[in-house]
């Protein structure tokens, strides 16, 4: 009797049991879990029942949020599941206690228990096909995601996601949901190109999954919005908002305007008018939103508490301070409420508030609140990360702005030491169109704050300028030396398939720089995408490119000999001024060889001096020493006698001007110093590879043809480089001929001068160019507003040629593609070639593109020149170099002291030049950077 009745209660708890499963599954946790808590609590339970009821038990708990109770009935059920040695009922218990951990933002911890759970599922046979190892691979990718390891989070996420399709098939959603995780990594790493194609798989997935079948599925809007925010991100604003306006109507027919998920679309649409600065439409967007989710959701809720410091952010950016206080403590207050103040969530709110004091001048209480910040993150996240780094940067300026400088000097390190890891883990696989972006958004900001720091700092300790040349060095070219050596590893790669791919990058970049030149920007873009993906690959399969990127606490510096000096320019722009760090390096046997010289000077004092060193640019101008005084007499007096030889590295305004062109009212500083271009003095110390070359290969005077009528097949140019024909260059011609002559090559002269022939070259030892070269002031890139004129230029100035045809416009964006590693020098005898945007990189124009294309020099020019006057100055150069390589004792070889022989013969020419001409109209415009 006692046995049926046993059976009977048994039958009679199953079915309460399928009934709470059903109500789990349909998301009643409270009213599953009361079930589940009540059957738990009678007697004769069997244990495998029971360990049941504590699994589903904890699941409910976890997703209600109810964190103590969840622990307990973990605990609880971990001792049951090891009296019946249930080993997959442990691992199961201990993933909700790693969610729980989770939920708290405990993520340490939490990562600790889902590699634990990971490697003991791993020796169970068979386990790699079920569902809680891939929720488990899943979880630890999001746990890595947010400790800022991307490769492994990028490793587990592609495990889990190959084995969630196995089990499910392509259109299940949890299979979909592990994707677009893959897509938020990559978008967090700037890698937007691959999110967006898998963001695009998903939706294509769905399309064809679910809707050509007449069903609707409710992830479809959320993922075009997620498209959207990809979009938000590469600068595609009108791209983004189309497509977050089509899902928030989506959403809205789906499931009514006051439902949640509708509500975050709004919130990334106010998101992108924030960043559109269009703040007063995001602020009542972002009111709106709040409004309605307090009363949806509750305030205590995620997805309020987001909107609502999104909505603090908006105030901060208006300087509304009183209100964005107001709101930073309310969220505060609700995120201590709803996981306490050990949570990596409100350590960097935080900092938010911590901030906005310090924009205030509350320094006091920024310190402290900071410091608390700092503390938090620590214990949440750990010191290696981003966040860490981002609070110890704001707590630095404000111990600076406290006079508090041992302190801050030594947080500076230590922020920077992150920094500098941070940026050589997440550049090391970004493809250089997301870099300059990557860069801009996180560190260039911070960098420039520490060159202010050390600007202003009273009496900066000699290891504080040090750091500071460091940094500045590293940070200036960074993309450009990356860039290189890529080229590099590539071009040397004894992997055939990885020169292939090399190989495909180029050709793919050549594609996209005709389509943006032709203005085709949809093609130009989808190339620009495969582009990225193939660079990607490229950058995955080269993992010793992090050697090409800077680490400032460990490269030595460069060696001088003791009639040289090195110049750093550094500058950075405050609100109403402008600061220009000059790190001066001197071969001096005492303990300090760096010294730090300070200009500090109002915003419009670049203007002013950029306006008077114009007037040397004048055959027919007086000379006089004004923007010597302005530009250089400080750094003069700053070097000893014994000083013959200046490198020097330019930023800000001396990207515009040659310093040998300063005069004194006496001589000119090309008179005192051989001045030596670097495009940063860190490509002094980086050991160059050595790469074979082919003959030199001379240009000058192209056949640039009479403009057409339009005919079929082409469309008209938005813009003409002359307002007539193209004038020819005579002289051009004439100098081509006797430096190809020099070189003992045949030159290419008018109409063999063409665009398809120079993007054919393969490392020239010399290229030399003597054609009409431009560079266009404007918005978009800049490498597609600078260029060379090649043979037919004339032809397409105001047209677009048809598809396949060259229209001999070579723009540097073209350069860039180009293959010129080996090549030992570019001589660009032609107009303003020396010109671009100046960014926190560096200069952006044809000069930057040549040495990225593998050019070791570079001879450009910074202004309109003088057709006979080139004509005879790199005449003599040439003579001068070949001259001196006759006589070196390994003439057929470009050795170092081969090197030096080209930048001694420039100078040469140059001076012998100066002695007839006294004008720098006539030579001034010339300078070899390398």
């Amino acid at each position: 009797m006692r046995t049926s009745i046993f059976l009977i209660s048994i039958l009679i708890a199953q079915t309460k049991i399928d009934y709470a499963d059903s109500l789990r599954e349909n998301g009643d946790y409270e009213a599953a879990f009361a079930i589940y808590d009540s059957l738990r609590r009678q007697t004769n339970i069997p244990d495998t029942t029971l360990l049941y009821l504590y699994l589903t038990g904890a699941e409910c708990l976890a997703n209600l949020e109810n964190h103590q109770e969840g622990e307990k009935w973990i605990d609880a059920g971990i001792k049951v599941a090891q009296r019946l040695r249930d080993t997959l009922g442990w691992s199961t218990l201990l993933y909700y206690l790693a969610w729980i951990r989770d939920s708290q933002g405990r993520f340490i911890e939490a990562e600790s228990l889902y590699t634990l759970i990971k490697e003991w599922q791993e020796n169970l046979e068979g386990v790699r096909k079920n569902a809680l190892y891939t929720q488990t691979l899943n979880n630890l990718g999001l746990i890595k995601s947010t400790l800022g390891d991307y490769r492994a989070a990028e490793n587990l996420y592609q495990q889990a996601i190959s084995i969630q399709k196995d089990i499910a098939g392509p259109a299940d959603s949890e299979y979909l949901t592990m994707l677009a995780n893959l897509a938020v990594l990559y978008s967090q790493q700037g890698r937007y190109g691959t999110a967006e194609a898998i963001y695009k798989e998903i939706i294509q997935s769905i399309e064809t999954h679910f809707h050509a079948k007449g069903r609707k599925h409710p992830d479809y809007p959320k993922f075009l919005s997620s498209l959207g925010e990809v979009y938000t991100n590469q600068g595609r604003y009108a791209e983004a908002e189309s497509l977050l306006n089509q899902s928030a109507r989506i959403k809205a027919q789906l499931f009514g305007t006051a439902n949640l998920s509708y509500l975050i679309t709004l919130n990334n649409l106010a998101s992108l008018y924030s960043l559109q600065n269009r703040y007063q439409e995001a602020l009542t967007l972002f009111k709106e939103i709040a409004q309605i989710m307090s009363q949806m959701v509750g305030e205590s809720a995620p997805s309020y508490l987001v909107t609502l410091n999104n909505l603090t952010i908006v105030y901060q950016k208006l300087k509304q301070y009183e209100e964005a206080e107001k709101l930073y403590k309310i969220t505060l207050r609700k995120l201590e409420e709803r996981f306490g103040k050990n949570h990596s969530t409100y350590a960097i709110n935080l900092g938010g508030l911590g901030s906005l004091y310090e924009e205030q001048g509350r320094y006091d209480e920024a310190e402290q609140i900071l410091t608390e910040s700092a503390r938090l993150i620590s214990a949440t996240l750990g010191e290696k990360n981003q966040y860490y780094a981002f609070t110890l940067h704001r707590l630095a300026s404000v111990w600076g702005k406290m006079k508090k400088y041992e302190q801050a000097d030594s947080l500076w390190k230590a922020a920077l030491r992150i920094f500098f890891q941070y940026l050589r883990q997440e550049l090391s696989t970004l493809p250089a169109a997301y870099q300059e972006r990557f860069l801009e958004t996180n560190l260039t900001g911070r960098f420039r704050d520490f060159q202010q720091y050390v600007a202003l700092r009273s009496k900066p300790p000699s290891s504080l300028i040090l750091l500071g040349y460091r940094v500045g060095r590293s940070t200036k070219g960074l993309i450009l030396t990356a860039s290189e050596g890529l080229r590099h590893l590539a071009e040397s790669s004894p992997d055939s398939s990885i020169r292939r791919l090399f190989l495909r990058w180029r050709e793919l970049m050549a594609q996209y720089a005709a389509l943006a030149m032709q203005e085709r920007h949809s093609e130009a873009d989808s190339i620009q995408r495969l582009t990225t993906e193939v660079e990607q690959s490229l950058l995955y399969r080269l993992p010793e490119i992090k050697a090409y990127f800077p680490d400032p606490f460990s490269e030595p510096e460069p060696e001088l000999r003791k009639d040289e000096a090195l110049i750093e320019v550094i500058q950075t722009k405050g609100q109403n001024s402008v600061l220009y760090n000059f790190y001066l390096f001197l071969p001096e046997k005492r303990r300090h060889r760096l010294h730090l010289y300070v200009l500090r000077v109002d915003s419009a004092w670049e203007k002013r001096a950029q306006n008077v060193y114009e007037i040397l640019r004048s055959p027919e101008a007086q000379l006089t020493a004004l923007a010597y005084r302005l530009l250089w007499n400080f750094i003069d007096s700053l070097l000893p006698k014994s000083v013959k030889r200046v490198y020097f590295s330019p930023d800000g305004i001396y990207y515009r001007i040659n310093v040998g062109t300063l005069y004194d009212g006496k001589t000119f500083v090309a008179d005192r110093y051989d001045v030596r271009h670097v495009a940063s003095s860190r490509r002094l110390v980086l050991k160059q590879r050595q790469f074979p070359s082919q003959p030199p290969v001379v240009i000058g005077n192209p056949a640039f043809g009479i403009a057409p009528s339009v005919g079929a097949g082409t469309g008209m140019r938005v813009y003409r480089l002359f307002q007539s024909a193209i004038p020819p260059l005579p002289e051009a011609e004439a100098e081509a001929a006797v430096v190809a002559r020099l070189l003992g090559v045949e030159p290419l002269i008018g109409e063999a001068a063409t665009e398809e022939r120079v993007k054919l070259l393969r490392s020239p030892k010399v290229l030399h160019i003597a054609t009409h070269g431009y560079f266009q002031e404007g918005r978009g890139s800049p490498l597609l507003r600078a260029g060379l004129l090649l043979a037919g230029a004339a032809v397409w100035d105001s047209l677009y040629p048809p598809l396949g045809i060259e229209d001999g416009l070579l723009t540097a964006r073209e350069v860039s593609s180009m293959n010129l590693l080996g090549t030992e020098l570019v001589t660009l005898s032609a107009c303003e070639t020396g010109l671009g945007d100046i960014t926190g990189e560096g200069l952006y124009g044809l000069q930057r593109a040549f040495l990225e294309a593998g050019a070791k020099r570079v001879i450009a020019t910074l202004w309109p020149i003088d057709d006979a006057a080139t004509r005879e100055i790199m005449t003599s150069f040439y003579q001068k170099w070949t001259t001196a390589l006759k006589s070196n004792s390994s003439p057929t070889k470009y050795s170092d002291k081969g090197e030096e022989i080209i930048d001694q013969a420039f100078a040469d020419a140059l001076r012998d030049f100066r002695r007839r001409y006294k004008s720098p109209y006539y030579w001034g415009a010339f300078i070899l950077m390398r």
